[in-house]
C-alpha cells in the first residue's frame, strides 16, 4: 500500500515501470552545429594551409583594424576568437616582444594553451591597420570563430 501511495503522490500511473530514457544527442544534433559537426560560426576555409603562418617570426599573423580594433585590442580580439582543433576556446598569454618582423614592425609573442594542455607560440604584427582581426586566417591546426 505504501508503494501505491508513493506512486500516486509522485504522479505516476504505472509503478515499477521505468520512464523512457532519452537517447543521447549525437555531435551533429547538438545545438549550434551543422551536419558536418562543425560549430556555427566556424568556416574551415578561414584556416591557413601554410604550416608557418603565425608560428614563425618570418611569417607573423598581421592584424590591425580601425575604430577600436587597433594595436593590442586587435590582437586580443583575434586571439579570443581562435579555437583549437576540437573547436574549443584557448587560453592565451603575452610572452613578450620579439624584435622586428619582416615588415620592420615589432612582433608580440603569445603562448596559447588548449583545453587538452597543448601549447602553441604565435607571433603577431599588430601594426596593419588595413587588416581587421575578423578577416585574418587562423594558423594551421586551429579555427577562427565569428
Amino acid at each position: 500500500m505504501t508503494v501505491l501511495v508513493s506512486c500516486t503522490l509522485l504522479g505516476s500511473t504505472s509503478c515499477g515501470s521505468t520512464p523512457p530514457v532519452k537517447k543521447p544527442e549525437t555531435r551533429t544534433e547538438q545545438a549550434g552545429q551543422n551536419a558536418t559537426g562543425i560549430p556555427d560560426g566556424i568556416d574551415p576555409k578561414q584556416t591557413s594551409d601554410d604550416p608557418t603562418s603565425g608560428y614563425t617570426k618570418d611569417n607573423p599573423i598581421k592584424v590591425g583594424g580601425t575604430k577600436g580594433f587597433s594595436g593590442p585590442s586587435s590582437e586580443q580580439l583575434y586571439l579570443r576568437h581562435l579555437r583549437d582543433s576540437r573547436f574549443r576556446p584557448m587560453y592565451f598569454e603575452r610572452i613578450g616582444s620579439f624584435g622586428a618582423g619582416p615588415d620592420g614592425h615589432t612582433l608580440d609573442g603569445y603562448e596559447l594553451t588548449g583545453k587538452d594542455g597543448t601549447t602553441f607560440t604565435l607571433y603577431i604584427d599588430m601594426y596593419h591597420s588595413e587588416v581587421h582581426p575578423f578577416h585574418v586566417e587562423a594558423p594551421k591546426g586551429m579555427y577562427f570563430w565569428k
